[in-house]
């Protein structure tokens, strides 16, 4: 019953599966689904794979498991959910059925899963692994053009208390406190890496 997936819960308990299956309930008037359409678009991606390539089991036994908190994360980029603690502004059942689980993960387990993948200090293989799957999955380009790469900066002020670098402010004509975030893109504007 993709509504009730106590069975599942306690098959996780006792260690039997490593991530519980999506399964997915008819319903009526569920918020924030324009996500589930993007789950689509992820039979194309490599994503869950190179994420289990570079974590693999490091969540261990789990109902919320790898893959789980990967499509969670991604779920709350493309509905601009900024941080896990504002996951309470949102119905658990809705945002849940939208990844096929019965409820989405409560915040503090979602913190200690961040903790223990953070933990690992693999991003930046990750994002080695998410870009070279990037540029190999480009149709064949003509010359040159695959060692081009456009880079742009954004800078974002800080006001805060803590030390960070300085740098140049064209909005506000001075130095400032702020950071640069890089973003690089391939030919014809398609997004690499930030």
């Amino acid at each position: 019953d993709p509504l009730d997936r106590s069975i599942d819960r306690a098959m996780a308990t006792a260690g039997m599966i490593e991530d519980a299956d999506p399964l997915f309930a008819p319903g009526e008037k569920i918020d924030c689904l324009g996500f589930f359409m993007v789950i689509a678009l992820l039979d194309q991606s490599p994503l869950l794979d190179i994420f289990a390539k570079i974590y693999g089991k490091t969540l261990g036994p789990a109902f919320h498991g790898l893959r789980t908190t990967v499509m969670t994360l991604l779920m709350m980029t493309l509905l601009r959910i900024k941080r896990p603690e504002h996951l309470r502004l949102y119905n658990p059942t809705n945002l849940g059925r939208g990844l096929g689980l019965d409820r989405i993960m409560e915040v503090k387990t979602m913190r200690r899963k961040l903790h223990t993948l953070a933990e690992q200090n693999k991003g930046i293989n990750l994002m080695e692994q998410l870009g070279k799957a990037r540029v190999s999955n480009r149709p064949a380009l003509g010359g040159d053009e695959l060692n081009i790469l456009y880079i742009d900066g954004h800078v974002q002020c800080y006001s805060g208390t803590f030390k960070i670098g300085q740098t140049w402010s064209a909005t506000r004509n001075r130095v400032v406190k702020a950071r640069t975030d890089t973003w690089l893109h391939l030919p014809g504007q398609t997004p690499l890496f930030y």
